[in-house]
């Protein structure tokens, strides 16, 4: 075996080892350990350390340096979080996810079914998406295409490919999703999401994220115009016991019609419902991705 290879199985032995430890924990205690985690990792200095606080002064630059260190420091405990509670997922069973998470609304989707155009679930990488994804397929009994970004260790990849799919979910790489998306809706399957990382340059549009351009992706947008499939969103919210809760709500866009313009203004849309979620609780969102990076110079940072 190559070092890397090595160190790769190393990285899936101990995230093995820590999932099966920390199922067994009540999920406070769980917390609480992703959050010791978390504070350890951030005391370190590191590339996302500044990305994370340079990010946060562009969303929220009435804020004190005190006020956005705070934030920062609490989005990388949610990291940790959701890192050990998707390991320890591996080893829950139905019941035990539904403990965790309660989804209001969830009647929303055999509504929109009935339509037989398809669904589009989006999310973001909030409080615990992973979990949101998974307690979705299983509150509504349908099958869900989560669209994902594959892991560059094979072995990690695997195992949190094996936790996605243990509700009957499905996963389709984003490199090659477009054919299969298109299938899938034309067979009234429901997609899954995530929207708030950024887009390729010369393919999507840039939408006003925090006051300042994102290149945003407009799959979402241009889907549903075109094949006027329904649109419903929610978000994993964290709550103080470590449970979550999730508000589904439909993204209307029945005023428009499938245009250039209209793919952007539905894409402002949801935009602007991932902007409310996020102030509801900044921390728990990921301020570790390069949101801005084909408006704003992140070498300034570097």
């Amino acid at each position: 075996m190559r070092k890397s290879v090595l160190i790769d199985y190393f990285t899936y032995i101990l995230m093995k080892i820590l999932g099966w430890i920390a199922s067994l924990l009540p999920p406070k205690f769980r917390g609480h350990l992703g959050m010791c985690i978390g504070n350890f990792l951030f005391l370190i200095p590191s590339k996302r350390k500044k990305i994370a606080l340079y990010n946060l002064r562009i969303a929220f630059p009435d804020k004190s340096f005190d006020e956005l260190k705070k934030i920062a420091r609490k989005s990388f405990q949610n990291l940790s979080i959701v890192f050990i509670e998707t390991s320890a997922a591996e080893f829950f069973s139905e019941k035990d996810i539904t403990k965790l998470i309660k989804i209001n609304n969830i009647e929303l989707v055999p509504q929109l079914l009935s339509q037989n155009k398809g669904l589009i679930f989006l999310s973001a990488h909030y409080g615990n998406w992973e979990y949101a994804a998974i307690a979705a397929g299983i509150y509504s009994k349908v099958p869900i295409n989560v669209i994902v970004q594959k892991q560059k260790n094979k072995f990690v990849n695997k195992s949190i490919t094996k936790t996605r799919t243990k509700f009957g979910n499905n996963v389709v790489p984003m490199n090659n999703a477009a054919r299969q998306i298109i299938h899938a809706i034309r067979k009234n399957e429901a997609i899954a999401m995530l929207v708030d990382q950024s887009a390729k340059f010369g393919k999507d549009n840039f939408i006003d994220f925090f006051t300042t351009p994102a290149l945003t992706y407009d799959a979402p947008a241009e889907l549903a115009l075109r094949f006027r499939t329904p649109i419903v969103y929610g978000f994993a919210f964290r709550n103080q016991d470590f449970t979550y809760t999730i508000d589904l709500k439909e993204l209307d866009f029945s005023d428009l019609s499938y245009s250039k313009e209209n793919i952007k203004i539905l894409t402002r849309r949801h935009v602007e419902a991932l902007e409310k979620q996020i102030l509801k609780a900044p921390e728990q969102w990921v301020w570790e991705h390069k949101r801005w990076k084909h408006s704003v110079d992140y070498k300034k940072i570097e």
